[in-house]
């Protein structure tokens, strides 16, 4: 008999073992269920339909001549995965050189179950397009090589391997750019930065967003930023070492966070629009949520290259909905019921001069009234100039912090809030 097309592992023709196979009145006498038990008695997979069973228990009755003849090559029978033809030393299995199918997972080679890769070697054989692997998944036998796919999203691909003798294909090394992690694609043109994405997607006018599983915060030493201008780039965009975060007299940077003690909410959101160091310039923008303490997975976005116009009008519209405020009424921000609030800071202006360093600090001693050997362990302890050169050592610059500090006015706001409160 012939597999329907509607057969539920993609059937539409046999290999000439299983033709072989299906005409041994031995075995297609059997009914499904007899074939069934049949199989289990020999350790092997009992679920398919009755071409898939017939094939199958014909590969593990076979003797182990009939596949030791001609090894390593592409042959045409099922491979059976645990019949055994002998035991003790020098026996073989009949599985040990049946081809064999493999998928590429994230941690590895996975080897398809028996039943699926009974249907792929039958699909191969025939020259099929595809093969139903199950209900979500499918083969397709491209020519450039085979690929498992998602019925529901074609461009989400794993990579199938067939082994002509059963052995498992040689590990292959992840890319180290950002790529097709999980068979996403993206349409855009344009380059991405060389952390691996989670997901590519196209945005309107044709901009790329990738979102990221693992933030470049996890893999640098702690405390160590990277800051240019008067603002950091954010340690966890892959962008970090590559861009600044455009000045053009106002630092395209917010800080929102959402605080509701009713539903237990404490939320942040991070807008950055960022500019490349090399020239041609080119433009971000930098997006970075979740729970005060937290960073979790794809909880970012990073959209662009952009032109400069494209990238303001991407930061001002997401600071727009984020806050429900205009981006250049920021100096007049309002606060509004299930919006984020945008926490001032104070970023500073150009770095001073050495001179006006060495003015500033030029400050007279005051005389301490303590026991000299207390007073010098304070001093000690509170030796500024020492928590300085440590801090410059792990990376931070004590005279330009990356995350700014506070202005008076937002401390003064919270301590009107504390004195409500109280």
């Amino acid at each position: 008999g012939v597999v329907p097309p509607s057969s539920p592992f993609g059937l539409t023709a046999m290999s000439a073992i299983d033709l072989t196979a299906m005409d041994d009145p031995d075995v297609t006498a059997l009914r499904v269920p007899e074939l069934r038990e049949r199989l289990k008695a020999l350790g092997e997979d009992a679920k398919g339909n009755k071409a898939v069973l017939v094939a199958r228990l014909k590969a593990a009755t076979a003797p182990a001549a009939a596949t030791a003849a001609a090894p390593n090559t592409t042959s045409n029978a099922v491979p059976a995965t645990a019949a055994a033809t002998g035991k003790g030393k020098g026996k073989r299995t009949a599985a040990a050189l049946a081809p064999a199918w493999f998928w590429r997972a994230d941690g590895g080679w996975q080897r398809y179950g028996s039943a699926v890769e009974a249907a792929l070697e039958c699909s191969h054989s025939a020259q099929d397009a595809t093969c139903k692997v199950d209900d979500e998944r499918y083969v397709d036998f491209d020519a450039s090589g085979f690929k498992q796919r998602r019925y529901d999203d074609a461009s989400r691909v794993r990579i199938v391997s067939r082994s002509a003798d059963g052995s498992m294909p040689a590990p292959v090394k992840k890319a180290a750019h950002a790529g097709n992690v999980a068979g996403s694609s993206c349409a855009s043109s344009t380059s991405m930065p060389t952390v691996a994405a989670r997901k590519v997607s196209v945005k309107a006018g044709g901009v790329a967003q990738a979102r990221f599983d693992t933030t470049k915060s996890g893999q640098k030493s702690q405390g160590k930023m990277v800051v240019k201008g008067r603002a950091a780039v954010d340690p966890s965009c892959p962008k970090e070492e590559d861009c600044h975060v455009f000045d053009d007299g106002a630092v395209h940077d917010a800080y929102l966070n959402q605080t509701d003690i009713s539903t237990n909410k404490n939320k942040y959101y991070i807008i950055q629009l960022l500019e490349t160091d090399s020239a041609p310039a080119q433009y971000y923008v930098w997006n970075r949520w979740g729970r005060v303490g937290e960073e979790r997975n794809c909880q970012n976005a990073l959209r662009g290259p952009m032109d400069l116009n494209s990238a303001r009008s991407d930061f001002t519209k997401k600071f727009k909905d984020k806050t429900g405020n205009e981006w250049h009424d920021r100096e007049s921000f309002v606060i509004k019921s299930a919006k984020y609030t945008l926490i001032h800071r104070d970023l500073g202006g150009p770095e001073p001069t050495p001179a006006a360093k060495s003015a500033s600090s030029a400050t007279a001693p005051i005389s301490s009234k303590l026991d000299p050997r207390v007073g010098n362990f304070v001093s000690l302890i509170c030796d500024v100039s020492m928590m300085e050169a440590s801090m410059r050592e792990i990376g931070f610059d004590p005279e330009q912090m990356p995350l700014g500090k506070l202005q008076p006015r937002t401390i003064k706001a919270a301590y009107e809030l504390l004195q409500k409160l109280s």
